[in-house]
């Protein structure tokens, strides 16, 4: 492998993924290439000592790339990893949601499935942040209590809509302490500023938003329950990035807060607050996804909850991408 190609280079998750891969030292050797939208192609990305001009994806492009990532909208996505994948022999890491679902594509998160991918496939699924960050804290008590249901009520961050959705946070907070009418509402479906916004996506006949949904039906992917009871409520809140999560969940065994505590201690990728609780601001750019306040929840049988923090541009986007990737590579 000697190229790779990023599609969505220039918004807040491409740009994450470029400088986690530039981490790697094996990666440090390889050509990269930016895409992004004709808007911004064009322009240079300066990161480190790389300096690159920013292309636009044409058929020109299939045979020259080995790798690609895809940190884009689910309907480019669709359109060019089936056209990669049928005109060349280049693999692909998806971070949309234009594949996850789909059955013969793997839905991974490293620390939890990676014994399902294997070196014949070529297209993988990234899960969504918010699945991803909750899993992660999940995870650890499933392997041993087992669960049997949960709940996930998520704090989300402005950055969740990219750059456009930190502008239009930032616009609205500068119009209000000038004592105006807060700026236009663009890419929430409310005023953000000094509020929260119970619906992040469309809202389909059953009242559920779209981040709901792929919370739901990625987790028993991933988990591979396709029955497991889940509820999810998604509120936008005034933070510029790092989500937050109140986890409410339910076991089959009978639960020993102590080995919850142990499990959770010693779970890769996450980090145990013993003493306090994660806060976005304080997670926020950290690769661990932090957890606290544990205790037990006395309206369950078998039941805890739990607070879950985690940057989604990097954990729950660019970094578990980059580590599907370092895996993959090995195989």
């Amino acid at each position: 492998m000697k190229t790779i190609g990023i599609v969505g280079a220039t918004g807040l998750v491409g740009q994450v993924l470029l400088e986690k891969l530039l981490e790697i030292p094996e990666c440090r050797s390889k050509s990269f290439v930016l895409f992004s939208s004709d808007r911004t192609a064009g322009c240079l990305c300066e990161m480190g000592n790389l300096k690159l001009k920013v292309e636009s994806l044409t058929d020109d492009w299939l045979k020259q790339v080995d790798f690609w990532f895809f940190a884009t909208p689910k309907h480019i996505a669709a359109h060019w990893i089936p056209i990669i994948l049928t005109n060349s022999c280049a693999n692909c890491i998806d971070g949309s949601s234009a594949f996850r679902l789909h059955r013969e594509v793997p839905l991974i998160i490293p620390e939890i499935n990676m014994h399902q991918l294997t070196p014949a496939e070529r297209l993988v699924a990234s899960p969504n942040c918010t699945t991803t960050i909750a899993l992660m804290a999940l995870w650890p008590l499933h392997k041993i209590f087992h669960l049997k249901r949960f709940w996930v009520h998520s704090y989300q961050s402005a950055s969740g809509m990219g750059n456009d959705g930190i502008r239009e946070l930032e616009e609205q907070v500068k119009s209000w302490s000038e004592g105006k009418n807060y700026a236009n509402v663009r890419n929430f479906h409310k005023p953000l500023a000094f509020n929260a916004i119970p619906q992040i996506g469309n809202l389909n006949a059953d009242g559920i938003s779209e981040e709901e949904h792929k919370l739901v039906l990625e987790s028993r992917k991933i988990l591979g329950d396709a029955n497991l009871k889940i509820f999810a409520n998604c509120v936008r809140i005034p933070v510029l990035r790092c989500h937050s999560m109140e986890i409410n969940a339910e076991f089959d065994k009978r639960l020993d807060l102590d080995m919850v505590k142990m499990a959770l201690k010693s779970a890769e990728g996450l980090h145990w607050c013993e003493e306090d609780y994660p806060t976005a601001l304080e997670y926020s750019k950290k690769n661990v996804c932090g957890v606290g306040r544990l205790r037990y929840d006395n309206a369950l049988g078998n039941g805890i909850a739990m607070w879950v923090v985690g940057d989604q541009l990097l954990k729950g986007a660019a970094l578990n991408m980059v580590q599907i990737f370092q895996r993959w590579v090995t195989l």
